[in-house]
């Protein structure tokens, strides 16, 4: 009969490395989820994106329950990287927004106007 020997534990070096890649593998898939969410704002899908930020949510909430302190610059660029779509799809639909409370105004508009035009018949 043969013993199998186990293999070595990983030290505290070698598990934060693959924390660190495990990171950046989760900081990257925000990333492609946020530009995804960035398109589907630019074209008004707003059913695909309100999806896709349930997803982000939950991903982001894992990718960050972790202490951020040893990370690296990469992954801090990543960071910054999320933070600017986010900006910008933040002003996607603030923008999106104004322009149907201003489509809702000349439309209420419209209907008093005709019904004026209505009542004087």
């Amino acid at each position: 009969m043969r013993l199998l020997k186990a293999a070595p534990l990983p030290d505290d070096e070698t598990m934060q490395l693959h924390e660190q890649r495990e990171r950046r593998f989760q900081l990257a898939y925000l990333l492609r989820l946020t530009e995804a969410m960035v398109e589907h704002a630019k074209r008004g899908e707003w059913r695909q994106l309100e999806e896709l930020e349930m997803v982000r949510s939950v991903e982001a909430e894992e990718c960050f329950r972790c202490n951020l302190d040893t990370e690296s610059d990469l992954i801090a660029e990543a960071l910054a990287t999320l933070l600017q779509l986010n900006e910008n799809l933040i002003k996607i639909v603030g923008y999106a927004q104004t322009q149907l409370t201003d489509e809702r105004l000349e439309q209420l508009q419209r209907e008093k106007t005709t019904k004026a035009y209505l009542e004087q018949l």
